[in-house]
């Protein structure tokens, strides 16, 4: 009999991957050889055991032989919904959506203008892109988050993200951060909703919720993942899902 944790990772279509722990358990001689099918962004992926019946229908079967084995849930586009998010945020922004468009020339100048204050004053007189989106919950995508589209300001796993809030005759920074994706609180009455910042790696995994407190968001509350970490990850299941 062996035993062993695996880890896998799949990377489709330049998204961020997630992370499945599992410990397989088999008899040496037992001849069982899993494979992987339907790969696909946004999908389960199945194992089966050989036999035209999915492995999940198999399990009982093969119980004295395998006690777990992988099942890795990916995340394709930064435009999916995925579980990496809580259930009362939305994704809004992706650093690899494709349907990113040039800033209004306002909103633009406002970027510009903040990025000759940061570290990444060199980016200040390329081009910018994003995506209009609704910070009040009115149901008017006044607002932008914004990034540069030369690849200025960009990491591996993260780019330069700035908010901006429309107020009236201007637009105005209300935080400069860094990350893959952003999402958005529910709507609530009278309030600026709250925005969530992931980004992630092989082997790292990063959340960051802000909060409007009247002029800028400040950051909330946060939490840090390593992948690598099985303690780590059983303390957070909703992002690597030890089995």
């Amino acid at each position: 009999m062996w035993c062993a944790w695996i880890a896998a990772l799949i990377m489709v279509g330049g998204g961020m991957t997630r992370i499945v722990l599992a410990r397989v358990s088999a008899n040496t001689g037992s001849g069982w050889h899993p494979r992987v099918q339907g790969v696909g962004a946004g999908r389960l992926l199945s194992v089966s055991d050989g036999s035209n019946r999915p492995w999940i229908q198999s399990v009982n079967a093969m119980k004295k032989q395998i006690l777990q084995w992988i099942v890795v849930a990916t995340v394709g586009s930064s435009s999916f919904i995925g579980p990496l998010h809580a259930e009362d945020f939305k994704p809004v922004f992706g650093s690899e959506d494709k349907t990113r468009r040039p800033l209004p020339p306002d909103a633009l100048s406002a970027v510009r203008a903040h990025a000759k204050t940061t570290e990444y004053s060199d980016c200040a007189a390329g081009r910018f892109v994003g995506s209009a989106v609704d910070l009040t919950g009115r149901g008017q995508p006044n607002d932008w988050i914004a990034m540069t589209a030369d690849g200025c300001a960009w990491g591996a796993a993260s780019v330069a993200i700035w908010v901006l809030k429309r107020e009236p005759n201007v637009y105005r920074v209300v935080l400069f951060s860094g990350g893959q994706m952003v999402s958005l609180s529910k709507a609530r009455a009278g309030e600026v909703r709250d925005l969530q910042i992931v980004s992630q790696t092989a082997g790292h995994y990063s959340q960051t919720t802000y909060k409007f407190n009247g002029k800028t968001y400040r950051e909330a509350k946060s939490r840090s993942v390593d992948f690598s970490d099985l303690a780590d990850c059983k303390r957070n299941r909703d992002v690597c899902d030890v089995l």
